[in-house]
Order: structure tokens, then C-alpha cells, then sequence
């Protein structure tokens, strides 16, 4: 992380307070694209810039809380590209205001609301002024599991003042203080609980993206697909049939969503194998792309390339820990 402090209790920190004015703003672009992952913020007329990061780990989570002044950025193709998991962030504004555009939906999210953005999608983001929040960034197999039409629920704000999101949300900020650090065999259990609280506090948003059956038989579906992506005869048909719908059933569940079901299942494993290029890294890639139901490797290799910009192994490459 650029110009960060050493790690302190609750967390690492960075602050631009102390770096030289001419090298703020620059410096502020350089954290966020190292905590937040790889955005693209344009440059400023003003060096000066007042930026503040402090991260800490949960399990396979992290919470960032940021406090900065106005800004805006995006994430493109090439920032997806050097992105190393597929993942959630769950942003919840605590001061101020941040408009985020995502999955067709705009949103402007002001204090005790919060949204869910999908680090595989673009994404614009605005500051207009000073501003405070917090940000969970999650692995996106995890929540899937729970609710697994996750990703078609991004870019809607929350009320996060009462019922369940208003527990989630002092969840949250109670998680985020310096001093609630948790040690770190307890952290996994408290990521999963945290979960399964943020799936129960989008169970509204999930009802009002569609009617009732639909969204239940969707999350059969999806579900289905998630549990047997290894499986290399997995298809649109088998899945109707292990459904008990019709594969004209199985089409009309996907309309309107942007994918069709040959391709969602297409997507997810891709993002399996880009998630397992980074984790394993000793084992072959053509290995990687077998295990996750791809037959041959060239397809994958090309399939990779055009889903995220590069090939599977100039990706590992470009991931390696520095040491390597």
C-alpha cells in the first residue's frame, strides 16, 4: 500500500496526512487501488488531498474504513483484469455521501445505507464531498452460497436504520473499531455468521427484483449450478431436468438478467478457475481448468482471455507474491 504506516493495533493504516502535498492525491489514487482493488481514478488539479485507510483482516474478508475528501473513479476491463477473486463489497456510508452506478442500477447512498457491488462488474463511482464509510470485502462464492442470485441484487441501495440491515449495520461498525480486533481463529466463524446476516438483511431487496416463485425457483436453480460446476456434463438441460423444469422454463428464469444459462454457468466457472490460479499456485493450469469442467485447455485459455483480458497464465504471472 503506498506510503502506509506499519501495522497497527486493529489493522493496517494509511493516511496522506505527513506525505509531502504535491504527492497526496497521487498517493490516495495508489491505496485505493491497493485495498479496495484496482480502480482507475483520474488525475486532480489539487495534489493536496486528505485520505485516510484502515484495514483488518476477517477470515478471507477485510473491513476498510475510509474517510476521504470529494473524488470519483471507475473500474473497466483492465482494472477486472487485475482483480485477483471474484468478490462483494458491501459499502456502507457513515458520513457524507457516494453515488455508485452498477448492473443498470444508480444509486445515491447517504448515512444508514448501504449497497452490494460485484468486483467482476464495472462500476463508476462519485464522491461529491467529504465522506466516511465502511466497506466489507467479501470472496463472492461465499455469499453465493447463501443467497445464490447475489450478483443480480448489485447497485440497490439499502435503508440500513431498522430490522435486520440496521443489525447488520452496527454489526459492522462494531467489527470495523480499532480496538475490536479479533484473533484469528476466531475470525472464519464471525465471516460466516456475517453472511448469513447479510443474506437475511437483502432477503427484501431479493423480493422486490421479482415476484416470489420466480425468485425462489431461480435460487433452486443457481444453487443447483453452483453445487455441480465441476462437473464436466453439467448443462442447461441437466439443469432443467434435475429442476423438474422445462428448458423453455430454465430461458424465461434467465431473461432480463443479462445472461442466458449456458452462459452464467460458462462465467462462474470461469471465475472459479481465475480464483484458483491465485490460491494454487503450484498446480498446472490446464489442471485448474479440468477440475472446474472445462474439456480442453486452448478453449479455456481463449475463454479466459476474452472474459478477463489476458491469458490464464499471464494472469498468475501478474499475481505472484512479490517474493516470487
Amino acid at each position: 500500500m503506498a506510503a502506509a504506516a506499519p501495522p497497527a493495533q486493529g489493522g493496517e493504516r494509511f493516511s496522506t496526512i505527513g506525505i509531502a502535498r504535491p504527492r497526496q492525491y497521487e498517493a490516495w489514487r495508489e491505496a485505493v487501488s491497493a485495498t479496495h482493488n484496482a480502480w482507475d481514478l483520474p488525475f486532480s488539479r489539487d495534489p493536496a488531498f486528505d485520505g485516510r485507510i484502515r484495514r483488518q483482516a476477517l477470515g478471507r474478508a477485510e473491513i476498510l474504513a475510509c474517510a476521504c475528501d470529494p473524488c470519483r473513479g471507475r473500474r473497466g476491463r483492465a482494472e477486472i483484469a487485475r482483480t485477483d477473486r471474484a468478490g462483494y463489497g458491501l459499502l456502507y456510508v457513515l458520513e457524507g455521501r457516494e453515488r455508485i452506478a452498477q448492473n443498470g442500477q444508480e444509486a445515491e447512498l447517504s448515512p444508514g445505507r448501504f449497497l452490494l457491488w460485484d468486483t467482476t462488474r464495472p462500476i463508476d463511482f462519485q464522491v461529491p464531498g467529504r465522506l466516511r464509510k465502511l466497506t466489507l470485502l467479501l470472496p463472492q462464492a461465499g455469499l453465493d452460497a447463501l443467497l445464490p442470485n447475489a450478483r443480480d441484487l448489485t447497485g440497490r441501495a439499502v435503508d440500513a436504520r431498522t430490522g435486520t440491515a440496521g443489525l447488520l449495520a452496527a454489526h459492522l461498525r462494531f467489527l470495523a473499531q480499532p480496538g475490536n480486533a479479533l484473533p484469528e481463529g476466531q475470525q472464519e466463524a464471525v465471516l460466516q455468521a456475517s453472511l448469513e446476516l447479510l443474506a437475511t438483511a437483502l432477503e427484501p431487496v431479493v423480493a422486490g427484483a421479482g415476484d416470489d416463485h420466480r425468485r425462489r425457483l431461480l435460487a433452486r436453480v443457481t444453487g443447483h449450478i453452483l453445487r455441480n460446476l465441476a462437473d464436466p456434463e453439467l448443462s442447461p438441460e441437466r439443469v432443467a431436468a434435475a429442476v423438474g423444469i422445462s428448458g423453455r422454463q430454465l430461458h424465461r428464469l434467465f431473461a432480463g438478467s443479462g445472461w442466458t444459462p449456458d452462459r452464467w454457468i460458462w462465467h462462474q466457472r470461469l471465475l472459479r478457475c481465475r480464483d484458483a490460479l491465485t490460491a494454487s499456485e503450484g498446480t498446472p493450469v490446464s489442471q485448474i481448468a479440468y477440475r472446474w469442467g472445462f474439456s480442453d485447455a486452448a478453449h479455456f485459455s481463449r475463454a479466459f482471455r476474452r472474459a478477463f483480458g489476458c491469458t490464464p497464465r499471464d494472469f498468475r504471472a501478474g499475481h505472484r507474491p512479490r517474493s516470487a
